[in-house]
């Protein structure tokens, strides 16, 4: 349960009261240097049931290709074309 404290109490609400049966969660985040951590397996251990998408990690504020990096990524997801 360590590993979990580390979402926002509404996220781990959320995941818990949400069925995630047959839905895709693709996680995001900005960091400055921790990536996602443990986050991903804390997500797979909320929500078994679901798919996870490929996540997007940006460091900082993510340069000046950010725009494009999260176009690509959105793309790779199928949630634009």
């Amino acid at each position: 349960m360590k590993k979990i404290r580390a979402f926002a109490v509404l996220t781990v609400a959320m995941l818990f009261m949400l069925c995630a049966c047959g839905k895709t969660i693709i996680p995001f985040c900005s960091h400055g240097g921790g990536r996602f951590g443990q986050s991903l397996t804390a997500i797979s251990k909320l929500a078994p049931d679901a798919v996870m998408g490929e996540a997007l990690s940006v460091h900082y504020s993510g340069g000046g290709g950010l725009p494009d990096d999260v176009e690509e990524w959105l793309r790779r997801n199928g949630m634009i074309e």
